[in-house]
């Protein structure tokens, strides 16, 4: 008896039984094809303003090594970075020496403080040797510089390629920006300037934010998303002082078209935090197409 006709009937079997079994392991074909095939590149471009600084070094100290834990887990190979930032050039703004504040230092503005890695615990430490940087009268945060100047930044070690030569896993970069205060938009001019090199040398060298343009381009052209964790000033919230950060960061980066995912920080749960920012990276990865692990053992 000619038993060929059955041939397409036992694969759709089989397949169902092969997406059952996958399910069962608690692993999607989605899940798996994530799992197998991509790795996660992060830069946590963090605040390092006294009023952010000291509310919440420790809680990302904590926070950063969970996350790199929970990522490698499900992304394998994964690197990440920490950059800091605070202030615009201040270097013509007097400070008050009866007041104890550090001399200004332009890495204030922008400064590497970890390259890529894979260890949690180096993030961690690196986290916690932040040296606190000082704002005087000065127009907001150099939250989008940072953010500018992280994304081209060559020497922190992102994979140029897509597709990463040395393990073939597709690479998704992702910059997550920490901060409780806008960047100020001085009636809504900005500074022009040209796109950064990208080699180290690139300085902070007005007090406004960089061109919008040129920060979108920047970001695309690398093809990097941005996960915003933000919180207001614990001194002006109890003032009834408020600046809507996540309108603020959602009307920059929400209509440049990239992938961009942004949430309050709940210093009252840091297993919040990691699921949110876990979300925004399942939702800034895309799975390649690709079979799942096959559990056909007949041949067919």
């Amino acid at each position: 008896m000619n038993l060929y006709f059955l041939l397409p009937i036992l694969y759709v079997l089989l397949a169902d039984v092969r997406s059952i079994e996958a399910i069962s392991f608690g692993r999607s074909d989605i899940d798996y094809c994530e799992e197998k095939s991509t790795k996660i590149q992060m830069v946590l471009a963090l605040d390092r303003t006294g009023t952010f600084r000291n509310s919440y070094q420790k809680i990302f100290e904590s926070v950063y090594r969970d996350l790199i834990n929970a990522v490698e887990k499900k992304y394998p190979g994964s690197q990440f970075s920490v950059v800091a930032f605070s202030d615009y050039d201040q270097a013509s703004t007097p400070l008050d020496g009866g007041t104890g504040r550090a001399e200004y230092r332009e890495e204030w503005c922008y400064q590497v403080i970890e390259k890529f890695v894979m260890s949690a615990q180096v993030i961690s430490e690196a986290i916690g040797h932040i040296e606190q940087g000082y704002g005087w009268n000065n127009g907001g945060e150099s939250s989008l510089t940072a953010t500018l100047f992280a994304a081209a930044d060559k020497t922190l070690g992102w994979i140029t390629e897509p597709v990463d030569p040395t393990d073939g896993k597709t690479v998704r970069k992702i910059i997550v920006l920490a901060t409780d205060e806008t960047s100020t938009r001085k009636l809504g001019k900005q500074g022009v300037r040209q796109p950064p090199k990208g080699d180290g040398t690139d300085k902070c060298a007005t007090t406004l934010p960089p061109n919008d343009a040129i920060l979108e381009k920047t970001l695309k052209d690398n093809d990097i998303s941005v996960i915003g964790l933000y919180t207001p000033r614990s001194s002006e919230a109890e003032n009834g002082i408020y600046i809507d950060l996540l309108e603020y960061y959602n009307n920059i980066f929400g209509r440049m078209g990239i992938e961009y995912n942004q949430y309050v920080l709940d210093t009252s749960s840091t297993n919040k935090i990691i699921e949110n920012l876990l979300t925004g990276i399942s939702n800034t990865v895309e799975c390649e197409e690709e079979d799942p692990p096959a559990y056909n053992t007949l041949g067919l």
